[in-house]
């Protein structure tokens, strides 16, 4: 019992130093268009696969040979898999089997760099992209979700799992995440198995931490808690997203859902939230990308108060530059010229938030955080807390810059109302004032005031003067017929004879009578309505 308890300390750092080595790597990245891919083996076999959040943990790699001894090729058969990206489709086209589409499923051992695991692939023939000019997957052959399992409690871990865990195991899903007798939390500690770090550089490529975090960010990192029990993918609330010191929040909550998805490349925005950036942001030209501002949030349930401070990460425009050539469709953000050169910015128009759901609910179209984002911010997630992590890349004195007022040189200032205009914030812009909501009046182009039409005015008073004309008339007839009445009184009382010989003498005849009555309705009605009118512009002055 001695000796063992002596060996403890000893097999303790034996074990560390075992996992650290085995299950904590450093994976170079290399650009794919916009987006990253790594080295990865099946069965000895290479493959470059593109590195997905945005895709809910499956394998998919291209068949490495054209001839196939089981499976016959289809190059117009319905794709077996499909992505959306930026708004786009990336296709997996099917090979077929029996005439019957699919993509066989295959079982095998998968390496990335040290880390190696045994489990379950996708084969596909190639991937079409809807918009290979932004989406240009070339130089990959293949797709890794590094998402959750998507299928709750009985999920078993993605093969991106597998691969941190460095081992099989028979774990479901509800017992990795927010396990902490199993794996402690990576808050407090650098070395669990179940975290991953990326870092893009752009064209230079980027760094994938397999098991760890780098170091050079961990420090700046803010974690915030995933939203839901049993994840799909990364996504967590942000708050205060702003351009120009806008609020793009404003009117529609005070937190939104964002996904991280390193399989896009832009940053879609609600198309809400995306026209009201397009009438903020001024897209004169520029001498220097330098120049142009940035997006900054936060992120939501931070409650670490010792990160609070570090809690505001920017997105310069700068890194959100494409060829002009690079096709975004009528979805993409402003065009931006830049030392006479002309770029198009990576801001993807997403769904309305005005759309009804099913049950009558706004929908809640997500924010997404394409691979050209995260050039900006170090991204790194936790799948046993169920937490993720953000540091930004910019300098101190970056931040500096974008937080103050000397960055907002390439927004529009807020816009002067007149008259009667009312002002819309999320916009910038000044409505029109809603004369036409009463009689008589139109909007002066000059004062943007209510005014009232000379013509329409005076046939409006001509009308009212020979409707008053007639009702006097009628009132003095009446009361005129009445006096006769009671003059000529000479029936002794008799009630009914009183009442036939009133009737008689009240009525001049019966279609005067009828004509009377009505247009005395009729004015009235009118003054009632000209009445609740002035008393409406009233209380709207």
């Amino acid at each position: 019992m001695k000796s063992t308890h002596r060996l403890q300390p000893f097999l303790f750092l034996f074990s560390l130093f075992f996992s650290k080595f085995f299950c904590s790597q450093n994976v170079s990245l290399s650009p794919a268009g916009y987006n990253y891919y790594t080295p990865l083996t099946i069965n000895n076999q290479p493959f470059k696969v593109i590195v997905d959040t945005g895709n809910s943990a499956s394998l998919l790699v291209a068949y490495p040979s054209t001839a196939l001894p089981i499976y016959n090729l289809s190059k117009s058969g319905p794709p077996c898999f499909s992505l959306s990206e930026d708004g786009f489709y990336v296709n997996f086209l099917s090979l077929s089997k029996n005439k019957s589409f699919t993509c066989p499923n295959e079982y095998g051992d998968i390496k990335i760099s040290g880390a190696d695991t045994q489990g379950n692939y996708t084969y596909f023939l190639k991937f079409k992209p809807q918009n290979p000019s932004l989406n240009n997957w070339t130089a990959a052959n293949g797709d890794i979700g590094l998402a959750y399992c998507g299928q709750g409690l009985n999920c078993k871990p993605s093969i991106f799992q597998s691969l941190l865990l460095n081992e099989t195991t028979t774990l479901t899903e509800y017992e990795l995440f927010g396990n902490t007798s199993y794996i402690a939390p990576v808050l407090n500690s650098t070395t669990e198995p179940l975290v991953v770090g990326l870092d893009f550089q752009g064209s230079k490529g980027g760094n994938m931490q397999m098991g760890e975090i780098d170091p050079l960010y961990q420090k700046k990192l803010v974690w915030a808690p995933i939203q839901t029990s049993t994840p799909l993918y990364q996504q967590v609330e942000i708050q205060n997203l702003n351009i120009c010191n806008i609020n793009l929040f404003a009117n529609w909550s005070y937190t939104w859902p964002v996904i991280v998805d390193t399989g896009s490349s832009c940053l879609s925005l609600p198309q809400e939230m995306f026209t009201s950036f397009v009438d903020w942001y001024n897209n004169s030209e520029v001498t220097s990308a330098d120049q142009l501002p940035a997006f900054s949030f936060s992120l939501s349930d931070v409650t670490s108060a010792s990160q609070q401070h570090m809690n505001q990460f920017f997105v310069p425009l700068s890194t959100l530059l494409l060829p002009n050539s690079t096709h975004i469709g009528s979805t993409g953000g402003p065009s931006v010229v830049v030392g006479g050169v002309k770029y198009s910015l990576c801001v993807v128009r997403g769904s309305p938030i005005t759309t009804n759901n099913i049950d009558g609910t706004l929908s809640t179209p997500l924010i997404t955080l394409g691979s050209m984002v995260l050039q900006s911010i170090y991204f790194t997630a936790d799948y046993t807390s169920g937490h993720v992590g953000f540091a930004s890349k910019l300098s101190d004195e970056k931040q500096q810059y974008f937080a103050s007022s000397a960055s907002y040189s390439q927004c529009y200032p807020p816009a002067s109302c007149i008259g009667q205009q009312k002002y819309v914030y999320n916009y910038n812009k000044c409505t029109v004032p809603s004369c036409s909501h009463y009689f008589f009046t139109t909007v002066d182009s000059t004062t943007q005031s209510c005014k009232y039409s000379n013509g329409a005015l005076g046939v409006g008073f001509t009308f009212i003067g020979l409707i008053v004309l007639i009702e006097v008339s009628a009132f003095f007839i009446m009361q005129r017929t009445t006096y006769e009445f009671i003059l000529s009184e000479d029936d002794g009382g008799d009630p009914i004879h009183q009442q036939q010989k009133s009737e008689q003498l009240s009525k001049i005849d019966f279609v005067s009578r009828i004509v009377g009555k009505g247009l005395c309705y009729v004015v009235d009605g009118f003054i009632i309505h000209i009445l609740r009118a002035s008393q409406r512009a009233f209380q709207n002055i």
